[in-house]
């Protein structure tokens, strides 16, 4: 059992509790920093800051961030020191990040960042690594006797495992790179596609059923905040995020999580993916070590993980938050669905923008900008 990577700076020692706390994501420019901003403004009193690699990013317009602050840093150690500077001269209380670059950062310097301020729970440098790499991650979970699919590197020997097998690259997110193939032909074809890459990716047995995931903040392997999801289409066969989602408590699938945390001895949030079949059993197939797609979903049903984090941060204790089977779609689904006959009400997806439009607009700006120059190179 490895220690709590939860930090308190010695430096907080010398100054009194503040009414006013002050957070610094140190990624702003990422995908899941949205979120965790909505997520963060829901406690009161706390004031959000963000370090972006990026000068311009729709956060910047954002109602509930206090500042940006551009980071050129390259690396650690530079970064250590901008940091170092930023949390003395802004006078933060915690730092955390949403992304596994914005993570790793935090976890590789764990010992010198709290050392002049807090840190949310970040996993080890080796959990990281195995949760970040699907090969690493298959072979840890078979050895800690977690249920997986038949899994090993891409290679001629592939089609032992069985048609139809699915190739997915070992690093990636959102259902990148992933396919299934179903005829040794379309295995050699992609072995002749990939060629000497082939170490960057796994094959695994496709398994019949349906996906369904549960989301995690844990401490030392104890679970401290869940939410299991599933695609509302029982049919979705994508591998990318369903745009269209039902959360609901499910006892076996947390129970899964539970014993897959527990012995990874993980801090921190997470989601993990798995496959349950026909006849009941659930696969876990890979595991998200960072903020989820579906974040906004959980917070929509109720349970505020990154607020969650913030208080386990400073050493408060909370019950886990228990929520009700909630429906969540993103706005093209609401807008495919709804009509002028049968109005449907905004969904949380909608809500969530409406309250802070301005990066919104921001993105859509720049997408209907960059549609023209799309068109003129492709």
């Amino acid at each position: 059992m490895r220690e709590l990577r939860v930090g308190l700076a010695e430096s907080d020692s010398a100054h009194p509790m503040r009414r006013e706390l002050r957070v610094l994501l140190i990624d702003g420019e990422k995908f899941f920093a949205e979120g965790v901003v909505k997520a963060l403004s829901c406690e009161p009193g706390l004031r959000i800051f963000l370090l972006s690699s990026q000068k311009w990013i729709p956060l910047r317009l954002s109602n509930r961030v206090h500042r940006v602050i551009h980071c050129a840093a390259g690396d650690d150690g530079a970064m250590l020191e901008f940091l170092r500077t930023m949390a003395a001269r802004h006078r933060i209380d915690l730092v955390m990040a949403c992304a596994v670059p914005g993570i790793s950062f935090l976890s590789r310097n764990f010992s010198a960042v709290t050392s002049f301020v807090r840190c949310a729970a970040v996993p080890s440098v080796r959990q990281l690594e195995i949760a970040n790499d699907k090969w690493l991650t298959a072979v840890e979970l078979s050895c800690l006797q977690i249920p997986i699919p038949r899994t090993m590197l891409l290679g001629l020997e592939a089609a032992e495992i069985g048609f139809p097998l699915i190739v997915k690259p070992r690093q990636g997110a959102n259902g990148e790179g992933i396919f299934v193939v179903h005829l040794q032909k379309e295995l050699d074809d992609a072995l002749e596609r990939i060629g000497e890459r082939r170490q960057e990716y796994i094959v695994q047995s496709f398994i019949a059923g349906s996906d369904i995931g549960c989301s995690v903040l844990c401490r030392d392997g104890c679970i401290l905040a869940s939410t299991v999801q599933r695609p509302a289409d029982c049919c979705y066969a994508d591998f990318r995020p369903s745009h269209e989602i039902v959360l609901e408590h499910v006892p076996d699938v947390v129970e899964i999580a539970r014993v897959t945390f527990g012995r990874l001895a993980w801090n921190g949030v997470a989601n993990v993916d798995m496959r349950r079949t026909d006849s009941g059993e659930i696969y876990v197939i890979e595991i998200n070590p960072r903020y989820w797609a579906s974040f906004p979903a959980s917070l929509a049903a109720g349970v505020n993980f990154a607020r969650l984090a913030f208080l386990d941060s400073q050493g408060e204790s909370f019950t886990a938050p228990e929520y009700k089977k909630y429906y969540y779609c993103e706005p093209k689904v609401w807008l495919k669905n709804s009509s002028l006959k049968r109005p449907l009400p905004l969904p949380a997806s909608i809500l969530f923008r409406l309250s802070d439009p301005l990066p919104f607009i921001w993105r859509i700006c720049i997408k209907l900008l960059l549609s023209p120059a799309k068109l003129l190179f492709h």
